[in-house]
């Protein structure tokens, strides 16, 4: 807890300071990307590890050490007798579990030394499954000895970057396939991985097939889209021409039957006047006789 405490005192400090570059504490650790992960929850997988310090950068090895078959008494000072009269949960307390079990640190190296930086600033001191996270620089990492195909101990020549992803090439898939039908009469395992090799190339060419049937969907959903669009657009141009003539049609009637009794009007006036004339005229005339017939009958008398 100390050193958890000592580390975020000093990334304050820099912080209030605008100190960077060169001049930065982490600069003393540029040659490593390394980091060291303690106090972490025994129930954590080499998974969930990375899971977690991979938002700071690509994470290329990871160490998660166990207990041992022979236990820890080297490490404790216990001798073989003083460990032979210990019961088995004593030794299991003692150890801090059984034999196969997570010690509770790690070691993480980053494929970029500056995502150490990020992850030691950013989780040190971070409270994960009720414990606080001691995360820090490793200036000189010894990577854990291996045992050889022969089951015998050596000293490894590098990481072994066991979290590395990855990444098949396709032009190399052939020529994996024939090696290893050379080796099939030689090691039956061979043949095994070969086959399994076969089927996650198929199981990729069918995820490729699968992308561009899917693909070909959309396409096609895309132009029946289209389509319709373009059929509900041509009516609508329809109706709306329809409506157009429609529209003139009626007030093309409209104006005909104004003008139509208006014509019928102007031709029947004419008659109407002669007609009034022609009565007029009958009866003057007939005035005019009554008056001549009176006039000559006051003369015989």
């Amino acid at each position: 807890m100390n050193n958890v405490r000592e580390i975020q005192r000093i990334n304050e400090r820099e912080l209030d300071l605008a100190v960077e570059g060169a001049a930065s504490w982490h600069d003393d650790y540029r040659d490593s990307a390394y980091i060291f992960v303690g106090n972490l929850d025994k129930r954590l997988t080499e998974g969930d590890v990375i899971t977690i310090f991979s938002q700071y950068g690509e994470i290329m090895d990871i160490n998660l050490p166990r207990i041992p078959e022979g236990g820890l008494r080297h490490q404790r000072g216990m001798d073989a007798e003083g460990e032979a009269r210990l019961t088995n949960d004593q030794k299991q307390q003692q150890q801090g579990g059984k034999p196969g079990d997570r010690r509770g640190f790690g070691f993480i190296l980053f494929e970029d030394q500056r995502s150490t930086i990020l992850a030691v600033d950013n989780l040190n001191g971070f409270q994960l499954l009720n414990r606080t996270l001691r995360v820090d620089h490793v200036r000189d990492y010894k990577m854990p000895k291996r045992r050889n195909e022969d089951g015998e101990v050596e000293e490894p020549t590098g990481p072994s970057r066991n979290a590395a992803p990855q990444i098949p090439q396709p032009e190399a898939r052939q020529q994996e396939t024939n090696d290893d039908d050379e080796g099939d009469m030689d090691d039956p395992m061979a043949a095994y991985i070969a086959r399994s090799k076969s089927a996650s190339y198929k199981g990729e060419d069918d995820d490729k097939e699968e992308r561009k049937r899917r693909k070909e969907q959309r396409r096609l959903i895309r132009e029946e889209r289209e389509r319709r669009r373009k059929d509900r657009d041509s009516r609508d141009y329809r109706h709306d021409r329809e409506d157009e003539r429609y529209r003139k049609e009626r007030q093309s009637h409209s104006r005909t039957d104004n003008g139509s009794s208006s014509r019928r009007e102007r031709e029947l006036s004419p008659k109407r006047s002669r007609d009034d004339r022609d009565h007029h005229r009958d009866s003057d005339h007939r005035s005019s006789n009554r008056e001549r017939e009176r006039r000559s009958n006051s003369r015989r008398d």
